[in-house]
């Protein structure tokens, strides 16, 4: 499977996910390929400010800097900010084998 289907087997999720947690939800999509234009897809925006076509985080471009995503499958709940308020994030790294292909994100209240 090339990397971009693999990354379009994820859209689904995104606004399923957003749907099932709700209103205080956000989800978000990334190619890690475009850091400059990350997100591909978002659902429930309004947590981080961000939209199709934002670049990568900080946090997200040192989970590629580190290889965090080497050692485990995803990392959850830890603080995210994003328009001057903090939330509750979680990500699960989207591989190709054993390399990095995209980023599926969960911001919450």
């Amino acid at each position: 499977m090339t990397d971009s289907e693999l990354l379009n087997s994820y859209y689904p999720l995104v606004s399923f996910l957003a749907e099932l947690c709700g209103p205080g939800c956000e989800v978000l999509l990334h190619d890690v390929s475009m850091p400059e234009q990350a997100v591909i897809a978002i659902a429930g925006g309004h947590h981080s400010g961000r939209e199709i076509g934002s670049p990568l985080t900080d946090f997200a471009r040192d989970i590629i800097k580190n290889n965090t995503y080497r050692d485990s499958d995803y990392i959850s709940n830890y603080t995210g900010a994003g328009k001057g308020k903090n939330f509750m994030s979680s990500t699960f790294f989207i591989k190709n084998g054993d390399r990095l292909v995209g980023l599926l994100c969960v911001n919450r209240d």
